[in-house]
Parts: structure tokens; C-alpha cells; sequence
């Protein structure tokens, strides 16, 4: 087999590896929070913002696993992040039975490129 297509085998499974495991990761976050939320008696208010904050931690918890490759993190990065809110997207769609696109999935799926890369960045540069 020649070398880069063993390369880009890798690049392919260090993504899909990235993505199950932040979707993982989402599931159980998003369950802590439903509880933590109905457990405070927070508003409405809050969702957006520990929504974010679950997608970050999701993304870099994914890459930190599974980016094992130094090169190209930058790259992985943003289309992890990409891949990642989009199968986030469908898979909590499916669960609630509703698929409702508009301006906001844009925007996440911006959320998650930049967010992908800045994880990319830093988890291929602490790595040893």
C-alpha cells in the first residue's frame, strides 16, 4: 500500500474515531445538563450557552482521543468540527422527531469548523 493512501485511511479513521466519541460525549453532557437545569430551576436563557459549552468540550475531548497523526490538525480540526455538528444535528433531530433547519444550524456548523480547528490545533501540538 503507498504511503498516502495509508495517510489518508488515517486521516479518515482519526476523524470518524473524533466524531463518535464527541457525539458520545454530547449525549452524556446534554443528559447532565437536562437534569442539572431541571434540578436548579434555571431558565430558558441558559440553554443556548451550555449548549456551546457541551459542543467545546465534545470537540476537543474527541480530538484529544482521537487525532493521533501531528500533521495537518489545523485541518482535521475544521472538518471534524464540521462533521461532528452535523451528525450531532441529525442524531438530536432524529431523537426529538424534528428537523428544523434554519439560520442557527449555519451557525453551528460555523460554531463547530472554528471550534474544531482551534481543538485540532492544540490537541496535534500537545501531544508528545
Amino acid at each position: 500500500m503507498n504511503e498516502r493512501v495509508a495517510r489518508n485511511r488515517g486521516f479518515t479513521l482519526e476523524l470518524i474515531t473524533a466524531s463518535v466519541i464527541a457525539v458520545l460525549i454530547s449525549l452524556i453532557l446534554i443528559l447532565l445538563s437536562a437534569f442539572l437545569i431541571k434540578a436548579l430551576n434555571l431558565s430558558d436563557g441558559w440553554l443556548m450557552p451550555i449548549n456551546q459549552v457541551i459542543k467545546g468540550i465534545s470537540l476537543f475531548i474527541g480530538a484529544l482521543i482521537a487525532f493521533k497523526d501531528r500533521r495537518n490538525g489545523w485541518l482535521k480540526g475544521l472538518i471534524f468540527g464540521i462533521v461532528y455538528i452535523i451528525l450531532a444535528f441529525l442524531i438530536f433531530s432524529l431523537a426529538a422527531m424534528s428537523f428544523t433547519f434554519d439560520l442557527s444550524i449555519l451557525w453551528d456548523i460555523l460554531f463547530g469548523a472554528g471550534m474544531g480547528l482551534i481543538c485540532g490545533v492544540i490537541v496535534v501540538n500537545i501531544k508528545k
